[in-house]
């Protein structure tokens, strides 16, 4: 029976909680196991939107249904999900998961790659090009939402979106097959079994309406309210009392008190702005200065000290630096919304550089099977007739493997950098992946920290 009713869906949180999510992640792994299994995209497709109700919808979800449904229904399969997608990743890019970028980029170069391998299967004809139209201007935006996010080259979403277009093109410069109308109509199937199961999904599946909630953005307005200037008409006489009294203040031990620093310079004093190296052209210009040798010798000592100071910063520095702000405003406007909302801010900073659980525990995990591995192996020596078939052992191999690609160590990153001859021709995808990932440890390492 046909579904016409849509399905409203919203923008989801971490799903790995779900019994569903579990079991769609095991479905999908599938696609790395060594002995290729088949996937059941219609369990897929039926995991995942049961997702959709029970959680909304996020990144890795909606990837997995977005392969499902082109599996299922080719084309217009495939517009349906990249359409959710590119709607999400507009418009609520802040709020879904995961919030790590090195995560989303993963997912999306994940996606697209298979895409590709999936829109080679299709067979179109002249028929499908209005299809391929509406796929291609949804690829184009999403293709700009990620320029914006400068993800564009990571993600490689470039090579499937001139797929598209090519196959556009050649549609376009080919003659159609379809001879002309000659009043008689042909009754009975033309279809194969595959494209009639396929098309028939594609209607029975209901359809989904993304509805984006917006958040309403908080305007912060810093107004400095500067006291009129004082008017010059006083008398000369008011200002011989003026300076009397502040005298006399001096001269009774207030002058202390006048020398205090003022509530708008100590709250200042946590906002200067972090110094800076001078610019190539500051330097020329102090190079041309006679003075500069008078300073050598006190900017040398207060350089050295600085260095010092440098050196001896915590590599979680900014972070604690960021706390403390976030602490201060709330110690000092407790009640104030817009102090709500710049905590909120430093918590979305601080969940982008998140480790995930998988990664924290992928190595430790990787090291455990290996050593299970080498238990087995151990235990079989000197015991005739008893061995690991090669299919235990690749199953057991790719398990430890694949613990192991859920977090590659920071030193091999760098090591894959530093195996470059010209630093400027390091990937940029790679050098992202390691600055992420340098920032994640960081990260981990201050939360383990704070309180101490």
């Amino acid at each position: 029976m046909q579904r016409t009713e849509p399905r409203h869906i919203r923008t989801g949180g971490d799903p790995r909680s779900f019994p569903d999510f579990t079991a769609l992640r095991d479905e999908m792994s599938k696609q790395t196991h060594p002995a290729r299994p088949d996937i059941i995209w219609d369990q897929v497709e039926q995991l995942a939107l049961s997702l959709f109700e029970k959680n909304g919808i996020e990144l890795q979800t909606g990837a997995w249904y977005t392969l499902a449904r082109s599996h299922l229904a080719r084309c217009s399969g495939m517009y349906e999900g990249l359409n959710i997608l590119s709607a999400m990743l507009n418009h609520q890019w802040t709020q879904f998961w995961p919030q790590s970028p090195h995560a989303r980029v993963e997912i999306l170069a994940g996606l697209f790659q298979r895409l590709q391998n999936v829109f080679r299967t299709f067979l179109l004809s002249h028929d499908d090009r209005p299809l391929l139209l509406q796929l291609e201007t949804t690829l184009s935006a999403l293709n700009e939402t990620l320029v914006r996010r400068t993800l564009q080259q990571v993600s490689q979403i470039a090579p499937l979106l001139q797929q598209v277009r090519s196959t556009i093109t050649r549609l376009e410069n080919t003659p159609s097959a379809e001879p002309p109308s000659t009043g008689i109509t042909l009754s009975g199937a033309v279809l194969s079994e595959d494209e009639l199961a396929g098309r028939q999904s594609a209607f029975s599946s209901p359809r989904l309406l993304y509805v984006i909630r917006q958040e309403t953005d908080v305007q912060v307005e810093v107004v400095d309210n500067v006291p009129p200037p004082p008017k010059r008409g006083g008398a000369f006489i008011g200002g011989m009392v003026t300076a009397f009294v502040l005298s006399a203040a001096a001269f009774a031990g207030g002058y202390a008190v006048i020398r205090q620093p003022s509530a708008v310079q100590v709250l200042n004093a946590a906002l200067q702005p972090l110094p800076q190296a001078l610019t190539p052209a500051e330097i020329a210009a102090l190079r041309a200065d006679k003075k500069k040798n008078e300073l050598a010798t006190q900017w040398i000592s207060q350089a050295s000290a600085r260095l010092d100071a440098l050196a001896a910063l915590p590599p979680d520095w900014n972070i604690r630096y960021g706390q403390g702000l976030v602490s201060q405003a709330n110690a000092l406007w407790p009640q104030r919304s817009d102090v709500k909302h710049l905590g909120n801010q430093w918590q979305h900073h601080l969940a982008l550089n998140g480790m995930s659980v998988e990664t924290l525990n992928g190595w430790h995990e990787g090291m455990l099977r290996l050593q299970e591995l080498t238990r087995q192996l151990n235990a079989l020596d000197g015991q005739k007739g008893k061995y690991l078939t090669v299919s235990e052992l690749k199953s057991q191999v790719f398990s430890a493997t694949q613990a192991f690609n859920q977090s590659v160590p920071v030193e091999e990153q760098l090591r894959l950098m530093s195996a470059n001859p010209d630093p400027k021709t390091i990937p940029e995808a790679q050098r992202v992946k390691a600055e992420q990932h340098l920032k994640q440890l960081i990260a981990g390492y201050s939360a383990l920290n704070r309180g101490l």
